[in-house]
């Protein structure tokens, strides 16, 4: 059997989600990582992270620390910062040559991914960790709504999304997360982005337009909003609604998506004490004219889901790192999550964010070619 060549790597950030996440990924293939490096100006963070990866991995309290002393064997970065240092960090190693995973949301504003676009180049890209997109259920959902026979055209849809922002600051009432200018918004850009680019990515469809109504209850500064209501126009002639708040007072962070289309629909419910419930789908006879007959043929779609993708992981985060040491090694760009997939939605945040100052619907910005 041939040794797996590792992949030199450097976290960026030693806060929960590079613990919590990327590390359980690397431990996942441990024989393809190579952990040289963990970089954060919290030292006791970054020596826990440090111990956990092996006795290789060195701690440093700055990104030129660590690239003075361990640039030259680097090969690529994992970034896990709050949002607001998501740019400059990627500025500063795209600048280098150094491919990078980046945490979501890429960047608080279009602006700075234009930036971002402007440095890449080849051999030095953005992997946006957008991991839902790497989560079998959602290649599969991919498949069933684009296809006509089964789905049809899809037609609307709604999306909630809620977390407990007490409960996730822990009494940190100076947490980053609830100032707009280091977060870049609130509620839409830290949370709800995860459903807003999972439907583009089942769908196939971009945002055009958004219409948004907010909330800016305290803990919230900067006018990061705490819930917002929004109502969207996508590309292919899709609608439908987002519905997210930080202020439940008892709520699992959950999520929850519904699409109609013309043959088919697809739900999921959040149960209590669940991220996300599981998905139920069914392609309708078109010939339904009966009111009982509206509820029947929904189906789970785990086994489907088993039996399509037999080989891939349920550990999103873990098949979302091996596509980018895949990329990064074989010199290419990945197939998924590049800068250019995921600006529709750093630019549909931004029309939200337009919207709920404004109160008047907005276009969302698209790439220029």
């Amino acid at each position: 059997m041939t040794t797996p060549t590792p992949l030199n790597i450097a976290f960026i950030g030693a806060g929960g989600i590079n613990y919590n996440a990327h590390c359980a990924a690397v431990e996942t293939f441990p024989e393809g990582y190579r952990v040289l490096g963990v970089c954060d100006p919290n030292l006791e963070n970054a020596q826990k992270l440090a111990d956990r990866m092996g006795a290789q991995t060195q701690v440093f309290d700055s990104m030129e620390a660590l690239y003075e002393r361990i640039g030259d064997q680097l090969e690529a970065v994992i970034i896990g910062t709050p949002h607001f240092l998501h740019q400059p960090g990627a500025a500063y190693f795209l600048e280098r040559g150094i491919p990078i995973l980046l945490e979501k949301p890429a960047t608080c504003s279009t602006d700075e991914m234009d930036s971002l676009l402007a440095l890449e180049k080849e051999g030095a890209f953005i992997q946006v960790a957008q991991m839902q997109r790497f989560d079998p259920e959602a290649m599969w959902l991919k498949d069933f709504i684009q296809d006509d026979e089964k789905f049809g055209m899809p037609l609307t849809f709604d999306m909630n999304i809620w977390q407990n922002i007490e409960g996730y600051i822990q009494g940190n009432q100076n947490h980053w997360i609830l100032d707009g200018k280091k977060a870049g918004g609130g509620i839409c850009i830290s949370v709800a982005c995860h459903p807003l680019d999972l439907l583009r990515y089942v769908t196939g469809q971009d945002f055009t337009e958004v219409t948004a109504i907010g909330r800016f209850d305290p803990p919230f500064t900067n006018g990061a909003e705490s819930s917002c209501s929004a109502l969207f126009k996508m590309s292919g002639g899709l609608t439908g609604s987002l519905h997210a708040s930080y202020k439940p007072t008892r709520v699992p962070y959950s999520q929850r998506l519904v699409v109609f289309g013309e043959r088919g629909s697809l739900y999921q419910d959040a149960h209590v004490g669940e991220y996300g419930g599981a998905y139920t789908a069914v392609s309708a006879d078109p010939k339904i004219d009966t009111f009982p007959a509206m509820f029947g043929g929904f189906e789970p779609i785990e086994d489907q889901v088993r039996a399509t993708y037999p080989d891939l992981e349920k550990n999103s985060y873990a098949t979302q790192l091996h596509h980018f040491r895949e990329a990064v090694l074989s010199g290419t760009r990945p197939r998924q999550n590049t800068l250019e997939m995921n600006y529709n939605t750093i630019a549909v945040l931004d029309a939200i964010a337009a919207s709920l100052a404004s109160g008047k619907t907005e276009k969302v910005k698209r790439l220029e070619a």
